[in-house]
């Protein structure tokens, strides 16, 4: 019988795509047939099933009727993930709030590029900053707070990049390439335009139904990228297709001594220290 892969999606646009990425890469190694769970997302922070407004290839969602009554291991987070031979598993397999290391997943990259395009019309304001963004030597900046800030379990897990992070990052990226102009993406707009303020830059807003979708799509077509300690920009900054990109990204993506966070971020993009808050 076929091995059955269940990924149970929880958070955001990005949390999701990379959920789905992890299932997909260990439906090839195991040659299983992936089922997506979709029933905690309301509780979570009172998120919605994004991946369907993408063109994702294994979309069969799971239900009593397909999954009812099969045995499965549950693998949880990256403690479990790295600490059993999940390869190696036979057994039917229960994915909880799993991420998976840059060297494991990253192979997927240009099927994930195709993947994870938007499958309706974007809007006349995307396509408007598309252009712009391909007519300049591009910059993605995603700068989160939002909920980093409010959530006390989310700023004692993941922290916060702060205004030295950023500003850091933008002198680091102006000594590498030649005339950037930095697109800036954030929750909390009105901070950021008072506290970041490169040379040249575009403060990005959008107002569609799947503004979160149309915003990644303009991030992963930048030419290069300055990353949050955030799956939703980590993810843009994988999918951009530059061969030349320039990324930089924090240090370390969730506080120190609490998850193993080694390769999350790709060892090639410049990983950058300090400028990160907890309280």
């Amino acid at each position: 019988m076929q091995q059955i892969i269940v990924v149970k999606l929880m958070g955001g646009l990005g949390a999701q795509m990379g959920q789905y990425m992890l299932g997909k890469r260990l439906s090839q190694v195991h040659k299983a047939k992936i089922y997506l769970d979709t029933t905690s997302l309301p509780n979570f922070r009172g998120q919605t099933y994004r991946l369907d407004r993408l063109k994702i290839t294994d979309r069969e969602i799971a239900t009593p009727n397909n999954i009812g009554g099969l045995g499965f291991i549950s693998v949880q987070t990256n403690v479990d993930l790295y600490t059993t031979n999940i390869c190696d598993m036979t057994d039917n397999l229960y994915l909880i709030e799993c991420w998976a290391r840059s060297e494991f997943v990253d192979s997927l990259l240009p099927d994930m590029r195709k993947e994870f395009m938007p499958n309706f019309n974007m809007s006349e304001n995307y396509r408007e900053y598309v252009k712009d963004i391909r007519s300049k030597n591009s910059v993605a900046i995603h700068i989160r707070r939002g909920d980093y800030l409010s959530d006390k379990g989310v700023l004692q897990l993941l922290g916060y990049c702060t205004e030295e992070y950023f500003n850091n990052a933008i002198e680091i990226m102006n000594t590498k390439i030649d005339n950037p102009h930095y697109f800036i993406f954030s929750d909390d707009m009105d901070w950021v335009k008072e506290n970041i303020k490169p040379k040249n830059a575009t403060y990005v807003t959008g107002h569609s139904e799947n503004e979160d979708i149309e915003e990644l799509q303009l991030m992963r077509q930048c030419k290069h990228n300055i990353v949050s300690n955030s799956s939703f920009s980590t993810m843009a900054a994988k999918l951009n297709n530059n061969s030349n990109k320039n990324i930089i990204c924090p240090a370390k993506f969730f506080r120190p001594g609490t998850f193993d966070d080694t390769n999350l971020f790709p060892s090639n993009w410049i990983h950058l220290d300090g400028g990160r808050k907890w309280d």
